[in-house]
């Protein structure tokens, strides 16, 4: 074999190896943030309210207070009966714009509780530059409410990166005076 050969091989043996690394990393992230979205879940499912505002991201905490968090839940989850199943229908990652630091994911899954058809239930979780996944979000949408939970979600995804930009100004897109 020829010199110009063995560079070829050697090349695409490395551009092999370095998109199985990418991809493992991917699916690392996506293992990850789907297992804090589990885990987060559980918490809802168990009655654990407290603690899933507690494992909540800050802007989170921000949006609703404890005791709100607590009240909205025990005023409805409850009604919706024991899960009986729920499946991951999606899984999306994305990075915040203006924040390469910060990943976005959402999750979705296809539940049935006891008292309800089949609902799907969305959890948001960010990583802020750091390795833990924090819920930001959670909507249970069913039938035709399936557009209004994804566009409560577009909201929230719009008024959590407002919200980095403002407690992080050296990231806007456009300073002041541009």
């Amino acid at each position: 074999m020829n010199k110009a050969a063995e560079n070829i091989i050697v090349e695409f043996a490395i551009v092999i190896v370095l998109a199985g690394i990418a991809i493992a990393a991917d699916t690392g992230k996506e293992r990850a943030s789907l297992a804090a979205a589990e885990k987060w879940i559980a918490l809802i499912d168990a009655g654990n309210y407290a603690d899933s505002w507690e494992e909540g991201a800050a802007d989170f905490k921000t949006a609703v207070n404890k005791e709100q968090w607590q009240t909205l839940l025990q005023d409805g989850h409850p009604s919706l009966g024991k899960v009986m199943s729920r499946k991951l229908q999606a899984l999306y990652h994305s990075s915040l714009p203006g924040q390469p630091d910060s990943e976005l994911a959402v999750v979705r899954f296809e539940t049935i509780f006891a008292n309800t058809k089949s609902v799907d239930e969305i959890v948001t979780l960010i990583q802020d530059g750091g390795s833990q996944w924090r819920v930001t979000g959670y909507v249970i949408t069913s039938g035709m409410n399936y557009l209004a939970g994804l566009m409560a979600l577009l909201l929230l995804i719009v008024i959590i990166a407002a919200w980095y930009m403002e407690v992080k100004p050296e990231l806007r897109f456009f300073k002041k005076g541009s």
